[in-house]
C-alpha cells in the first residue's frame, strides 16, 4: 500500500536509492560487516585461553607471488590484544609478473605481454579458537594497473587481439578459517582458507571497441570491465617470526 501511495514519486525513490547505492553502498557494506565481525570476535566466549608469552609477529606471504592476476610481495604484522584476540595488518606491492611470468610460463601466448603495478592492503581481527586453530575477519583493498591483452570478436564475427590498459580497484571483506604451528617458539607457520565478497571497479583504456565480446568466456570473465560484485575464495599461507 505504501508503494502504491507513492504514485508518480516511484521513479524518484528508485533514482535516489540507486544514487545512494552507487555512491555509498560499497563503503556501507564493508563497514557494516566489519562491525559485525568486531562484535562477534569481542563478545565471544573466552574458552581455551592461551597464555601470551610473545605479543608480536612479522609475516610474509609466499603464495602471493604465485597469484596470476594480482601477484604481490606481501608482508604483515600481528599483535595480540588479548589471549584470544589478535590484530593483523598486511600490505603488498603488486609485482610486474607472477612467479610463472618471470619463469616464462604464461597463461597463453598473448599473456607474455601482461605487466602490472599497484599495491594491496588488508586489516583484520583474529579469534583464536585453540592452540592450532583460528578464524579471521578482514577488510581488503587493492589497486592494480596493468598492460594486458585479450582476443575479441567484432560485429562481423572476426577475431582480433587487442592490447590495452586495465585499471582495477577492489574492495573486499573475507572470513577465513585457518591452522597455525609454532616451531621452536619463534617460527610461525599458517594456512587459511575462507569465503568473502568483493566490489570491483574496473576500467579499460585504449580498447579498440568496448562493445565487442571476448573470444574466450574465461578471459572475458577475468578481464571484465565495469562495476560489479564477486565472491572471494581467499587461500593464504604465511611464514613469520614471533618476538
Amino acid at each position: 500500500m505504501l508503494w502504491n501511495g507513492l504514485g508518480g514519486n516511484r521513479e524518484r525513490v528508485i533514482f535516489l536509492f540507486w544514487g545512494m547505492k552507487k555512491k555509498n553502498f560499497r563503503m556501507w557494506l564493508i563497514s557494516y560487516f566489519m562491525l559485525v565481525w568486531l562484535f562477534q570476535l569481542t563478545v565471544a566466549q573466552e574458552d581455551n585461553k592461551i597464555m601470551i608469552k610473545k605479543n608480536n609477529a612479522i609475516t610474509v606471504s609466499p603464495l602471493a607471488v604465485f597469484n596470476i592476476l594480482n601477484p604481490s610481495l606481501q608482508m604483515g604484522y600481528q599483535r595480540n590484544l588479548t589471549p584470544n584476540l589478535l590484530f593483523q595488518i598486511d600490505a603488498g606491492i603488486i609485482l610486474r609478473h607472477s612467479v610463472f611470468g618471470f619463469l616464462g610460463c604464461h597463461l597463453y601466448n598473448g599473456s607474455v605481454n601482461y605487466s602490472y603495478s599497484g599495491y594491496k592492503f588488508q586489516v583484520g581481527l583474529r579469534r583464536v579458537l585453540s592452540k592450532s586453530y583460528f578464524i579471521d575477519g578482514e577488510m581488503t583493498y587493492l589497486k592494480n594497473k596493468g598492460n594486458v591483452n585479450n582476443t575479441y570478436v567484432d560485429s562481423y564475427g572476426n577475431s582480433y587481439d587487442d592490447f590495452f590498459i586495465q585499471e582495477r580497484y577492489r574492495y573486499g571483506i573475507n572470513s577465513k578459517f585457518g591452522m597455525k604451528y609454532v616451531v621452536s617458539h619463534r617460527l610461525l607457520l599458517e594456512w587459511s582458507v575462507g569465503l568473502g565478497i568483493s566490489y570491483h571497479n574496473v576500467n579499460h583504456y585504449d580498447r579498440e571497441n568496448m562493445n565487442n565480446k571476448a573470444y574466450s568466456s574465461l578471459y572475458g570473465y577475468l578481464l571484465k570491465h565495469g562495476n560489479y560484485f564477486r565472491l572471494n575464495l581467499p587461500i593464504n599461507g604465511k611464514v613469520g617470526y614471533i618476538f
